[in-house]
């Protein structure tokens, strides 16, 4: 069974403002899962939540869902494809 928000629900917002990061990284940047951390590329950034740690990721790396905020770190040349590059993407995260 799937649950559907609206992109103005609070649900949406706090899920889309938010990233997944390995618990080692986590750890090293002394935050928690809940705590805001700024995400920065060479094309935008944002303040969001280090909701979850997740293992699998490998260190180095993270997971932003798809969103305007995940939209804000993208390159915005599509290259004649409408749709952005969202692998690959080099950030800075810290906390906030």
């Amino acid at each position: 069974m799937g649950i559907e928000f609206s992109k103005g629900s609070e649900s949406y917002q706090k899920i889309a403002a938010s990233c997944e990061m390995n618990p080692d990284d986590m750890a090293e940047l002394g935050v928690k899962p809940g705590d805001a951390v700024k995400i920065r590329s060479k094309f935008g950034e944002f303040v969001g939540r280090a909701v979850r740690a997740r293992e699998e990721l490998p260190r180095g790396m993270i997971y932003v869902p798809y969103g305007k905020w995940a939209n804000m770190l993208t390159p915005p040349d599509t290259r004649g494809t409408g749709m952005p590059q969202l692998k690959g993407i080099e950030v800075e995260v810290e906390p906030a």
